[in-house]
């Protein structure tokens, strides 16, 4: 078995990070860090069901749908109170 080492690991941490820039640079336009907006159209079903449940779903951005999840309480339905489990 090949043993560890911190030179080893800071090698591989420098070529880590000149390869991230190298992709930065020559493919910012499409690289996976990018925060891209998610279809509106896929959470059409959720939405929908949340709607025939009498509660809101917030879709506007992630933070908003969690936030909107966890406000999602029916204190006479069990089954909706996902958070509670």
């Amino acid at each position: 078995m090949i043993g560890w080492t911190l030179e080893g690991g800071v090698y591989l941490i420098i070529n880590y990070m000149q390869y991230k820039h190298h992709i930065n640079l020559n493919f910012s336009h499409n690289t996976l860090n990018n925060h891209h907006r998610f279809p509106q159209r896929q959470f059409a079903p959720l939405v929908a069901a949340a709607q025939l449940a009498g509660v809101h779903i917030d879709i506007s951005s992630s933070k908003a749908l969690a936030d909107s999840l966890d406000l999602a309480v029916k204190k006479e339905d069990p089954c909706v109170n996902i958070s509670e489990f």
